[in-house]
């Protein structure tokens, strides 16, 4: 019964090739094909294997590993040194620094101010950090902040 498999499978398969023909062309092409594919990759392959490695805690640096950092504005750290009954832009002892104004395409503005060593990007009615003050406007080249009752306006002042 085994021979009478074998002899049915062995003609099921000269029927392909026969229905075939480029068959009997492709498939010992193909088989040669892939046993070059197998050489080329054998060589190809640097002395002692691939030493690639492996994902984990040995693998390279990423963001937010021990020296590599990428700083975003605004800071999530925070100076709260800042005593809000002074004046802040006094520039003593490390006081906020009117840095710049940006201005969006649909004409949402945004001032970016530094306290001490952070800096903060804030629009109209917001907080500057840990200060007290707020923004109450800001125009062309200048903020006006108010704390309570106490208002003071700022210019931009340019560094060269």
């Amino acid at each position: 019964m085994e021979k009478k498999e074998k002899h049915v499978r062995s003609s099921a398969f000269k029927r392909l090739l026969e229905q075939n023909p480029s068959l009997k062309i492709m498939l010992p092409l193909l088989g040669v094909l892939l046993v070059a594919g197998v050489i080329v990759l054998i060589i190809s392959l640097p002395p002692g294997g691939n030493k690639t490695p492996a994902p984990g805690p040995s693998a390279s640096p990423q963001v937010g590993d021990q020296g590599t950092s990428i700083e975003v504005l605004p800071q999530t750290e925070r100076d709260d040194t800042v005593s809000p009954a002074k004046d802040p832009f006094t520039g003593v002892d490390g006081m906020m620094s009117l840095n710049g104004i940006v201005t969006s395409s649909d004409g949402f503005e945004s001032a970016i101010i530094s306290v001490g060593s952070s800096s903060y990007i804030v629009s109209a009615d917001q907080e500057v950090g840990t200060t007290g003050w707020k923004i109450r406007d800001i125009g062309e080249g200048s903020v006006v902040l108010y704390q309570g009752d106490d208002q003071q306006t700022h210019e931009l002042t340019s560094r060269n």
